[in-house]
């Protein structure tokens, strides 16, 4: 779920925060005044994904080919001789897998980016969470411009 500069900055990082409106319009004396804000502005999204889960981890994905129903899916994919119909039942199952998957990565990242919120108001950095599927693409990023801000 990781995802590319591009994506990253068209879909997550607002183009309102990219542009400071208020030094086009009132010139450069706006820009110096509103520097700082409009940098943390800008790099908030940036620190807000570190930690984050991207995946779902094996053990996860484990437990959901064990569930009844794939269970099910599988015994009669055995049961069957017709090709199409064998076919039909693997792409159920990877279909049933997927929507597992995601749906358990976004419940992850909810109470993820919750505890992030709550950590961020008492002034702490949330860390990541072993098993959660890692840091983010804007990790390294995130990361350091972290330890560079004034």
């Amino acid at each position: 779920m990781g995802h590319s500069g591009d994506v990253f900055e068209n879909d997550y990082q607002t183009a309102v925060v990219r542009a400071n409106l208020a030094a086009i319009a009132f010139g450069p004396k706006a820009v110096r005044r509103d520097e700082t804000l409009f940098n943390d502005l800008r790099n908030m999204t940036l620190t807000r994904d570190e930690g984050a889960p991207i995946k779902v981890s094996e053990a996860q994905i484990a437990k959901f080919r064990e569930r009844k129903d794939i269970a099910k899916l599988r015994d009669e994919i055995q049961h069957t001789t017709n090709k199409l119909e064998k076919s039909r039942l693997r792409g159920q199952i990877g279909s049933v897998l997927e929507t597992c998957k995601r749906l358990q990565l976004e419940q992850y990242r909810q109470a993820y980016f919750k505890e992030a919120d709550r950590l961020r108001l008492q002034g702490l950095e949330p860390t990541p969470t072993p098993g959660m599927g890692g840091p983010g693409i804007a990790a390294p990023v995130a990361a350091c411009l972290w330890r560079c801000r004034p």
